[in-house]
């Protein structure tokens, strides 16, 4: 598999070319080269994302029934774009990913810090 651009044919993929934890997933890596089978026509980058321009970065939460459960955009020019989208992710997963009562992660995210500092 050509790791020189982001996007590769379908029969240029290998699932054993994959990191670990792809492989693990192969029953639900998506391959984007078939927009004749979308009811629009569209690739799934467009279909969700529109066109990302350049140094725009975005991330998509599938959720296990195969749904999105949200979509967010970033410029990675901008200085705290990375913060920025940790504190998303944090506040998506942080609504559903409990830990129980009293028990701290070993390296809290960036949001539950800035909650004790409080």
């Amino acid at each position: 598999m050509s790791t020189s651009h982001p996007l590769a044919p379908r029969a240029d993929v290998e699932i054993s070319d994959l990191p670990a934890l792809l492989q693990d997933s192969r029953w639900t890596f998506y391959l984007d080269d078939i927009p004749e089978q979308d009811t629009r026509g569209q690739l799934c980058t467009n279909k969700w994302l529109g066109s990302l321009g350049p140094g725009e970065v975005s991330i998509v939460n599938v959720r296990p029934d195969g749904y999105v459960g949200s979509v967010g955009r970033w410029d990675s020019s901008m200085d705290d774009a990375g913060e920025e989208a940790a504190r998303w992710l944090d506040e998506y997963y942080g609504g559903f990913l409990q830990l129980p009562n009293g028990i701290l992660p070993d390296n809290p995210p960036l949001v539950a810090r800035e909650r004790r500092a409080l």
